[in-house]
């Protein structure tokens, strides 16, 4: 499994919109899980966030940062273990990164929404498989 990447960001926000195939998936896992555990999580991370970002770079990390939470609780992983929560901090700097880079052009903000929710998520699957998956496989 490849690690998910800034660029990988920055090259799906190039595409016009996010496939149906996707957006699908997103919606499937969002409701299977609790938003009351996600929102309980989330308030715990939010202090992560520096209070100098606004607009559309902190609507792009609150996204990234609830994907991750989804992502932790679709692995059944707590976020909060040591292993874990230095990826919120990692998702933060790399949306930071990505939007470097997207900002100066025409940004689509519902497709930065749906695509920094799911790098979010992706962060946590790579997470898993480096930390768990790999060692049962390998």
């Amino acid at each position: 499994m490849a690690e998910v990447e800034p660029s990988d960001l920055v090259a799906l926000l190039q595409e016009p919109k996010a496939d149906e195939f996707r957006v699908n998936e997103r919606e499937k896992l969002r409701a299977t899980i609790s938003k009351v555990k996600v929102e309980e999580i989330y308030k715990e991370v939010l202090s992560l966030i520096p209070d100098t970002i606004d607009g559309n770079l902190k609507n792009g990390i609150n996204s990234a940062l609830i994907g991750a939470i989804y992502g932790f609780c679709d692995r059944d992983l707590d976020p909060f273990s040591q292993k874990h929560y230095p990826l919120f901090k990692e998702i933060i700097s790399e949306i930071e990164e990505a939007y470097k880079i997207v900002v100066n052009g025409n940004l689509n903000t519902e497709l930065w929404i749906f695509e920094t929710f799911d790098y979010g998520i992706k962060k946590v699957y790579y997470l898993d498989w480096k930390l768990y998956l790999s060692q049962i496989c390998y």
